[in-house]
């Protein structure tokens, strides 16, 4: 699906999304305290890579889609990030940074791309191992925009994000079920993700 089209999820179908993409990134051989790099705008494959990442107690490593090759190619360094999930209109750039990286990297695209294995299929029923994820365990690591020098990575808890979502529910007031709320900055910010 393309973040221009128009499409209504449920909450069941995420989860089984989730449940699926959890399956398969365990059968890659992520576990707990990896870092998942995640390359992509705003659309259902990045909340799904990041919900079943951090399902699994990996670390999810969210990447400014218009940073140059070189600064991608930091931050996957510098967070030690064992797999990169990129869209495909994203795969040139990170196949450039992951190059540069000087060590294997996992790539996974959404499209069709050389060099990159296919996003994740859809496995109805599949759901990741059973993990315990404790609370004070990191869920993110967010990369500061590096105006001053390189940029710096802010590790975030699962409470961080938990206390942040409260948060943002009580002041918005996003108490019916028939609230709605636009995402309209980029998932990479942490705006977007809390």
């Amino acid at each position: 699906m393309c973040s221009s089209d128009l499409a209504s999820v449920t909450w069941a179908q995420i989860h089984e999304r989730i449940g699926a993409v959890a399956a398969a990134l365990s059968e890659r051989g992520v576990r707990a305290g990896d870092r998942v790099a995640i390359m992509m705008t705003n659309r259902p494959e990045f909340l799904e890579t990041m919900f079943a990442v951090n399902a699994l107690g990996a670390i999810v490593v969210p990447v400014n889609f218009r940073l140059a090759p070189d600064e991608i190619a930091y931050i996957l360094t510098d967070s030690g990030a064992s797999l990169l999930v990129v869209e495909e209109a994203r795969a040139a750039a990170a196949a450039v940074a992951r190059a540069a990286c000087g060590r294997e990297i996992g790539f996974v695209s959404t499209g069709s791309f050389d060099g990159a294995d296919p996003y994740f299929p859809a496995v109805p029923g599949a759901d990741a191992p059973a993990v315990e994820v404790p609370e004070d365990s990191p869920a993110l690591i967010m990369y500061t925009s590096g105006t001053t020098g390189r940029p710096k990575g802010a590790v975030l808890s699962h409470e961080n994000l938990h206390c942040q979502s409260l948060t943002l529910i009580r002041a918005w007031r996003l108490f019916d079920d028939a609230e709605v709320n636009l995402c309209a900055s980029p998932l990479f910010h942490i705006a977007s993700i809390g």
